[in-house]
């Protein structure tokens, strides 16, 4: 567990921690503009509190953006969008037809990052961090950290660090409900993990965005394996060739759509994890003997 140190307001609230880590990165809070009652992060930040940060200073702001706003780059659906502005980069969250919700703007060249917490659909209360902008920053920093945001659940059992990865409706939370039931393991996150490069190999990193199981650690083990799972008739494991490893890999990732030069990174990454980390198809059924299954087959 990290040495943590709280964020005190002006009235002398704590609303949350100075400053935490998730998948290698280092980020110094700061909260400004409202008399903050609670945290506006979630409390699974509380798992990966520190003293500060030296990667990024971020803070969050009680007020809309009310910036610039120049056609996007690039539009997740409805749900976001990215602008450029001057060597900074916006993202516009949407709440359907209500509008613009919450703004970041990250400027990588000073490592400073705003979060606009207000907005003016919503009345005057600031909400919590919208979950999608904290990822979306995660994935922009991610040429300092080399590394993959995954859709998966991080095991840690015995010391060994375990990946499931797998598209909504595979099966991640449940995994990892049976795993905790079972009592064989340590679940570092439910549906958003990460892998990351560190010297002599790979670090497995839980992050405070889980899913229907809200267990989250903050420890890091050594990738030692990666499972690509499905539901199945029965629990079986197989190999698949190193190509379509990463073509499903890339199925299961949050990449930086809107930069060529971060996608090539990316693959390249994923390229280099998959030939030095055994990875395997896992299919499963949904019973308590799933996790014993597994610990039984890490070298089939």
């Amino acid at each position: 567990m990290h040495q943590r140190r709280d964020v005190v307001t002006a009235a002398g609230t704590q609303v949350g921690p100075a400053g935490f880590e998730i998948g290698g990165v280092h980020v110094g809070l700061r909260v400004v503009g409202h008399q903050w009652a609670e945290c506006p992060l979630p409390q699974s930040y509380g798992e990966f509190a520190l003293l500060g940060g030296s990667d990024l200073s971020l803070t969050l702001r009680a007020e809309p953006y009310d910036g610039p706003l120049p056609p996007p780059v690039f539009r997740s659906g409805v749900r976001w969008s990215l602008h450029l502005i001057d060597g900074a980069m916006v993202v516009i969250t949407y709440a359907g037809a209500l509008g613009a919700y919450q703004a970041l703007v990250y400027q990588p060249e000073s490592r400073r990052a705003d979060v606009h917490l207000q907005s003016l659909a919503f009345g005057d209360r600031p909400y919590t961090v919208d979950i999608p902008l904290m990822q979306i920053l995660y994935v922009m920093m991610q040429d300092r950290v080399p590394s993959a945001l995954m859709h998966g659940c991080a095991i840690v059992a015995d010391g060994t660090g375990l990946a499931f990865i797998g598209e909504s409706g595979a099966g991640k939370s449940t995994l990892s409900q049976l795993w905790i039931d079972s009592g064989l393991g340590t679940v570092l996150c439910d549906d958003r993990i990460i892998f990351r490069q560190s010297e002599g190999g790979y670090r497995l990193h839980g992050t405070p965005w889980h899913g229907d199981v809200p267990s989250v650690s903050s420890c890091a083990p050594a990738l030692d394996r990666v499972f690509l799972i499905k539901h199945g008739s029965a629990n079986g494991i197989s190999r698949l060739s190193r190509a379509d490893v990463v073509a499903s890999l890339m199925r299961c990732i949050f990449p930086p759509w809107w930069d060529a030069h971060g996608m090539s990174g990316i693959l390249g990454f994923l390229d280099r994890l998959v030939a030095q980390v055994p990875c395997y198809e896992l299919s499963f059924v949904p019973t308590a003997d799933a996790p014993r299954f597994v610990l039984d087959n890490l070298d089939a």
